[in-house]
């Protein structure tokens, strides 16, 4: 279809093909990612997601090394969601925020 709406003038191709990843669910990290979201809220539910652009994850992988963009979030006190990530007038609750800073310090801190 793009290929259709460039037309015939314009000629495309691809300078990088890389597979899609995919890490496992079933590892102590990602468990230990669930139990950190868990301590600070009993109904967290870690749910994996694709994600668009570009990260280090290719390159681990080459090496064995699972990835996993882990983004904690919560909705603001007057139920604010973080869709404002990333996007027009990118903004994010500031609960949000210290909710993420918490898990992950619980995450990285983990004993």
């Amino acid at each position: 279809m793009i290929d259709d709406l460039l037309g015939p003038d314009v000629t495309r191709e691809f300078i990088a093909r890389e597979p899609a990843l995919e890490a496992p669910l079933d590892t102590a990290f990602y468990r230990s990612i669930a139990t950190a979201l868990r301590a600070l809220d009993p109904k967290a539910v870690p749910v994996p997601f694709c994600t668009g652009g570009g990260s280090d994850a290719k390159a681990f992988s080459q090496l064995d090394i699972h990835s996993y963009g882990f983004s904690p979030s919560c909705q603001g006190a007057q139920g604010q969601q973080p869709q404002g990530a990333h996007g027009v007038d990118e903004r994010i609750p500031v609960d949000s925020l210290h909710f993420a800073h918490t898990v992950l310090n619980a995450l990285l801190l983990w004993k």
